[in-house]
């Protein structure tokens, strides 16, 4: 049951890893990490193939000694490089889940080697990725994608803070946790990596669709991971392609010469507010483009930011759930990984959440979304207290 990360000790490091010496900051992540584990290949039983990447292969895996069933990723040591190690042998990958212990990211449940292979567990999302659910579903109501979305922002902007940059967002790389209520997770971040603030990072990582145009130029920072979800909630919203060419040579020459944008022909139908927010994450510029904890205040998004609040300020009144021992206690980005059993309580939170919006003033979110400079300059009449309280208001009705 329980979840540790290994210190991999130096003797047994992949001896064809030249590894340079890293800085004083992935020195110190390292030392964090000394929880040591016995584990082998022995204590799991694979049940199912789940997918391959370039580097590993996934397994649908039963852990014997806590009767769990994980995700077991596989890591040929011979086809790793470098870069995917810190200075002392330690896979990075496992440092950053370790690291990040957020409710919208998968949990890291072992680390461990043999003589060929690295081993990777995580808790295993029992309803697959949010690519097969397009593939099943097609598309996506906004509603339902706002939902999704809050989640991966709430992840990103708490990796972002840590400093980590995943550099491969996109459906695939999403796992759904509970598909009625659309709880997701972000996992894979064998492309992460570490970055100093107001530094810049060079190298290709990703795929092709989602990459941002500054990585095909050269230089870039964590706002890459921003595009890439811009990128991904079009996807769950149309269920088509950003840019109709399918080899990734071809692909990149487009993101360079004509990167994807938003307007009536690429999304038709949809609410201002919705295209307005996929605009500031498709932002060509980086420098323009919203960071994750400025998504968080734009007014799409807001309706789930109230909700949750709502949520927690509800659930802390409430006799049967002791808030004031939880860890989720004042912390509103904590909510989704709460499991409300009474259907009679949930439902009063959500008519709490409904009239809470309805009540909301249009000039107090347009303030706080300037505020937060999501906007540089409000448009008076796109972003008017009408329009704000109407579709805020048709969306919960």
């Amino acid at each position: 049951m329980g979840c540790a990360a290994i210190m991999l000790s130096k003797n047994k490091r992949n001896p064809t890893c030249k590894v340079k010496n890293g800085s004083s900051k992935q020195e110190e992540i390292n030392n964090r990490i000394q929880v040591k584990s016995f584990s082998t290949a022995n204590d799991y039983i694979s049940v199912k193939f789940l997918g391959r990447g370039a580097f590993s292969e996934v397994m649908m895996c039963k852990h014997i000694p806590s009767q769990e069933y994980r995700a077991l990723k596989i890591l040929k040591k011979s086809t790793l490089v470098d870069a995917q190690y810190y200075s002392d042998g330690i896979l990075k990958e496992a440092v950053y889940l370790e690291q990040i212990r957020n409710q919208n990211v998968l949990k890291l449940c072992d680390y461990f080697e043999d003589d060929l292979n690295l081993y990777i567990a995580t808790e295993f999302c029992e309803s697959g990725s949010l690519f097969h659910h397009i593939k099943k579903n097609l598309t996506i109501e906004e509603d339902k994608a706002a939902e999704i979305m809050y989640q991966i922002m709430l992840a990103v902007d708490y990796f972002h803070k840590q400093h980590i940059i995943h550099r491969d967002i996109k459906p695939e790389n999403i796992f759904i946790t509970e598909s009625k209520d659309m709880k997701i997770k972000i996992g894979d971040f064998g492309n992460a990596c570490h970055y100093q603030p107001n530094g810049k990072l060079t190298g290709i990582f990703g795929s092709p669709y989602y990459l941002a145009p500054e990585v095909l130029k050269g230089a870039y920072n964590e706002k890459i991971d921003i595009w890439s979800c811009g990128i991904t909630l079009y996807v769950l919203l149309t269920g088509k392609a950003p840019y109709s060419a399918r080899d990734p040579k071809t692909i990149k020459q487009a993101i360079l010469t004509n990167p994807f944008q938003i307007d009536s022909k690429t999304l038709p139908i949809k609410s201002g507010l919705l295209r307005d927010f996929l605009q500031k994450l498709l932002e060509i510029d980086p420098e323009k483009r919203i960071s994750a904890e400025e998504a968080l205040y734009h007014p799409w998004l807001s309706q789930e930011k109230i909700k949750t609040e709502t949520l927690v300020n509800c659930l802390s009144t409430s006799s049967k759930i002791d808030l004031a021992s939880s860890p989720l206690t004042c912390n509103t980005t904590q909510v989704h990984g709460l499991d409300l059993k009474s259907v009679s309580d949930k439902e009063k939170c959500q008519g709490a959440g409904k009239s809470t919006m309805n009540m909301k003033n249009g000039n107090e979110m347009r303030e706080k979304y300037t505020r937060k400079r999501v906007l540089n300059k409000v448009d008076e009449e796109k972003f008017s207290a009408g329009l704000l309280e109407k579709d805020f208001s048709d969306k919960m009705n």
